[in-house]
C-alpha cells in the first residue's frame, strides 16, 4: 500500500514537472503565433515547395534534391505537408507543429538528463539525493526551455528541421538508455527518423556512448550491437547525402565575401568560442551571425581560438576519464556542434540555430555549479536561487525580445542590422525586403546606409540604382557603374545592361552583358538575362541558344522541377514563328518535370 502510493506520488510530481516545462517552452513562443512566413527560407523551403502540396509518400521520400532546395530531409517536407493538408498557406497553423515538437524536445531532454543524473555513477559525482538529481535535470531543460537561442529554431517555420530532429534524437537516447532489446530497437528507428529530418543526428551514437560511459561503463561491451548498427546507419546515410547534393557542396557565392579563407582546422576554435559567447551572451543573435573569424595564423584571434580549442579537449579527456558530471555537459557542447565545426554548411561558421541542443551543456554546467556552490555554503542557497530566477527571467526576456524580429522579413533583417551594423548582407536582406513590401523609401535608406558602411557594395549599389532610376536616371546608371567591378553574380551588370536596353540602347547592352559572361562558369539566372537580352537587341537564334542552354542546365540540376519556360516562350516567340511558338508551348504544357522539358527539346531539336 505504501509502495502503491509513493509510487503515484512520484507519477503526480512527474506530471507536474512536465507541465512546468510546457510553460516554460511556451511562453516565449506566445506573440509569435500570428506571425507569418518569412523571406529566410521560408518561401523556396515552404510556401513555394511543390512537394508539401501532396501527402505523397513516394514523392516526398523520393531521392531528388529540390531546386534552391540543396538538402534530403524528406521527414521535414512530410511535417510541412501535414500541415498544409490541415492549414493550406496559413502560417499560424504550421506553428502549432513547430511549438510541439519544440515541447517534445525539452520533455525528452528532461527525461534523458534525469536517468542519467539519478544514477549511481553520476549521482555520486554530485553527491545528491534522488529528488536532488531530478532537480538539477529539471532546472537544465527549462533553462534550456527558456533559452533565446531556440528561436530561430522554433519562431522560424524553416526552422522545423532543428526541432523535428533534436525530439526524435532525445527520443532516441531515453529509449537506448532503457537497456532492453526493445529499447535498442526504438532506438535505431528513431535514430533513421532523425537522420531524415536533419542529417546532423550523425551525433547520436557518440552522445549515446557518452551517457554510458558515464552512468555504467561496464555495459558498453553488452551494447557494442547497438552502437555498431547506429554507426553503420549514420555512415550509409552520410554517404547518401553527400551523394546527393555532391553538386551543392562548393560554397554560395552569395557568401564568398564573409567566407574564412585560411585552413580549416584554424577557424575551429574561433567557432567554439563564438558559440560559447551566445550561450551566455545572446544578444549577438542574428538570422546568420557573420564571419567574424581571423584566417592569420599568428593572430590573436586565432591563436587564442586554438587554445581554447586545446584546452576544451584536454579539459573533457581528463573529466572523461574521472567520469565526472562535467564530461557530461562538456560533451553535450562539443558533441553536436562538431559537424557544423569540422565542416561548416554553406560557409556559415556561427549560427544560432547550431546551438540547438548544444546550448545544454553549459547549462547544465552552470546548474551543477551553483548546486556545488550550495553544497560548500549552504547558506549561500538562497543566492544561488535568487541568481538562477534572474537568469531564468533574462533568457525569457531575452527569447520574447528576439522573437518579435520574426514578426515579418523587414523585421527580421533590420533587426539583424541592429546587432551586426557593419554586415552589409544584413542591409542587402533588410533592402529587398522592404522592396517586396512595398516600403520603397524605407529600402532607399537601408541601402544608403549599406554604401556608407561600404561604397562598392554591388548589391546595395544596384538596389538603390533601381529605386533612384525613374527619378535620378544618371545618379542610378553612376551607381550601377560603381558596382560592376565587384560584381561576382552578376546582379549589377545584369541590371546596368536592362537600363540600357530601356534607355534605347540593347545591342550595347547585350555587349556589356556578354562581356561579363566571357569565361565564366554560366547559372540558368545569367543564360536565362542572357536571352531576353538578345530579344530586345533583336538576335532571337541567340536569344534561343541561351534559353535552350538554361533549361538543359535546369534540368540537370533539378530534374523534379517543375517547368521554367518563360525565358524559352520569349525566345520562341521573338523567332517571329507561330507554330514554333506552340511546338514550345505544347512540351511545356505537357511535361511536369524539368527534365521531361529537356528530353522533348532535344528529340524534337530537328523540328525545333
Amino acid at each position: 500500500m505504501a509502495r502503491s502510493m509513493t509510487e503515484r506520488s512520484a507519477g503526480r510530481t512527474l506530471w507536474l514537472q512536465l507541465l512546468a516545462l510546457f510553460v516554460c517552452a511556451l511562453l516565449p513562443q506566445l506573440s509569435s503565433f500570428g506571425y507569418g512566413f518569412v523571406d529566410y527560407d521560408d518561401g523556396p523551403g515552404i510556401v513555394d515547395l511543390p512537394l508539401i502540396r501532396s501527402l505523397s509518400l513516394p514523392r516526398i521520400f523520393a531521392l531528388e534534391v529540390q531546386p534552391w532546395l540543396p538538402e534530403y530531409m524528406p521527414l521535414k517536407n512530410l511535417s510541412y505537408a501535414l500541415d498544409y493538408a490541415c492549414f493550406g498557406l496559413w502560417a499560424p497553423g504550421f506553428r502549432i507543429q513547430q511549438q510541439l515538437w519544440y515541447t517534445l524536445t525539452v520533455w525528452f531532454l528532461f527525461l534523458w538528463l534525469r536517468g542519467l543524473l539519478t544514477a549511481p555513477g553520476l549521482r555520486e559525482q554530485l553527491r545528491a539525493t534522488p529528488a536532488q538529481a531530478q532537480g538539477v535535470a529539471l532546472l537544465t531543460a527549462a533553462l534550456f526551455a527558456l533559452h533565446p537561442v531556440h528561436v530561430e529554431s522554433v519562431t522560424w517555420i524553416s526552422g522545423r528541421k532543428d526541432v523535428l530532429s533534436g525530439a526524435l534524437c532525445l527520443a532516441a537516447l531515453c529509449c537506448g538508455a532503457q537497456r532492453t532489446r526493445r529499447g535498442a530497437l526504438a532506438c535505431v528507428g528513431l535514430c533513421a527518423l532523425a537522420l531524415l529530418a536533419k542529417p546532423t543526428a550523425v551525433v547520436l551514437p557518440a552522445l549515446l556512448v557518452l551517457g554510458d560511459w558515464l552512468g555504467s561503463p561496464r555495459s558498453l561491451r553488452q551494447r557494442a550491437p547497438l552502437y555498431a548498427a547506429l554507426l553503420a546507419l549514420c555512415a550509409g546515410f552520410t554517404l547518401l547525402y553527400w551523394q546527393l547534393v555532391r553538386d551543392y557542396t562548393g560554397v554560395d557565392p552569395q557568401l564568398e565575401a564573409a567566407l574564412f579563407q585560411g585552413p580549416g582546422w584554424l577557424r575551429w576554435g574561433q567557432q567554439l568560442r563564438l558559440f560559447l559567447e551566445l550561450c551566455f551572451l545572446p544578444e549577438g543573435l542574428a538570422p546568420r551571425i557573420p564571419a567574424q573569424l581571423d584566417p592569420q595564423l599568428l593572430s590573436a584571434g586565432a591563436l587564442s581560438g586554438l587554445a581554447l580549442a586545446a584546452l576544451s579537449l584536454a579539459l573533457w579527456a581528463w573529466l572523461l576519464a574521472r567520469r565526472h558530471v562535467l564530461a557530461l555537459a562538456l560533451g553535450l557542447f562539443l558533441i553536436p556542434l562538431a559537424p557544423v565545426v569540422i565542416s561548416a554548411p554553406w560557409g556559415q561558421y556561427v549560427a544560432g540555430r547550431y546551438l540547438f541542443l548544444a546550448v545544454a551543456g553549459p547549462l547544465l554546467a552552470l546548474v551543477c555549479a551553483g548546486f556545488a556552490c550550495m553544497q560548500w555554503r549552504p547558506q549561500l542557497a538562497w543566492a544561488a536561487w535568487a541568481a538562477c530566477g534572474l537568469l531564468a527571467l533574462r533568457l525569457g526576456v531575452g527569447a520574447l525580445d528576439y522573437a518579435r524580429n520574426f514578426e515579418d522579413s523587414v523585421a527580421l533583417w533590420t533587426g539583424a542590422i541592429a546587432a551586426y551594423p557593419d554586415a552589409t548582407e544584413n542591409h542587402v536582406h533588410a533592402g529587398q525586403a522592404a522592396v517586396r513590401a512595398g516600403r520603397l523609401p524605407l529600402a532607399a535608406a537601408i541601402y544608403e546606409a549599406c554604401l556608407q558602411v561600404d561604397a562598392g557594395e554591388p548589391v546595395c549599389n544596384a538596389g538603390l540604382a533601381a529605386l533612384l532610376a525613374p527619378t535620378q536616371p544618371q545618379r542610378a546608371e553612376a551607381l550601377l557603374r560603381r558596382a560592376l567591378p565587384r560584381d561576382r553574380l552578376g546582379n549589377a551588370h545584369a541590371a546596368l545592361a536592362l537600363y540600357l536596353a530601356k534607355r534605347g540602347d540593347p545591342a550595347q547592352a547585350l555587349a556589356l552583358f556578354e562581356g561579363y559572361l566571357q569565361g565564366r562558369a554560366l547559372t540558368p539566372d545569367q543564360l536565362n538575362t542572357y536571352a531576353h537580352l538578345a530579344v530586345l537587341a533583336s538576335q532571337p537564334h541567340k536569344a534561343w541558344q541561351a534559353a535552350l542552354d538554361a533549361a538543359r542546365m535546369h534540368a540537370a540540376r533539378f530534374p523534379a522541377a517543375p517547368p521554367a519556360g518563360d525565358a524559352l516562350l520569349e525566345a520562341a516567340q521573338a523567332r517571329g514563328d507561330p507554330r514554333f511558338t506552340q511546338r514550345v508551348q505544347t512540351i511545356l504544357t505537357r511535361c511536369a518535370r524539368m527534365d521531361c522539358v529537356a528530353e522533348a527539346l532535344a528529340e524534337r531539336a530537328s523540328a525545333l
